[in-house]
């Protein structure tokens, strides 16, 4: 079996524009690539990766092209308060 190097969660968004803007000014994701239908965020101070990719884009499968149910994400921060004024 081979060791995962690392793993990057995708999210699929509707307005990458809106999306990117969101992570890189509450969490200080820094842009490690970024196309018109996808990006890929660095966190500053660790080794976490997200990214996202454009939910209309013509090779995601269909399932994945409407609006997300049931899932979420979680950040452990070490000022929640601090993180949800800034949002």
């Amino acid at each position: 079996m081979k060791a995962i190097q690392r793993m990057m969660p995708n999210i699929c968004s509707g307005d990458l524009q809106k999306s990117k803007a969101f992570y890189t000014h509450l969490f200080n994701f820094q842009i490690g690539f970024e196309s018109d239908w996808f990006f890929q965020l660095f966190a500053a101070e660790g080794g976490f990766e997200l990214g996202s990719i454009l939910r209309s884009l013509e090779s995601l499968p269909d399932d994945f092209k409407h609006e997300p149910k049931g899932i979420y994400l979680i950040f452990v921060v070490d000022d929640a308060d601090h993180i949800f004024e800034a949002s």
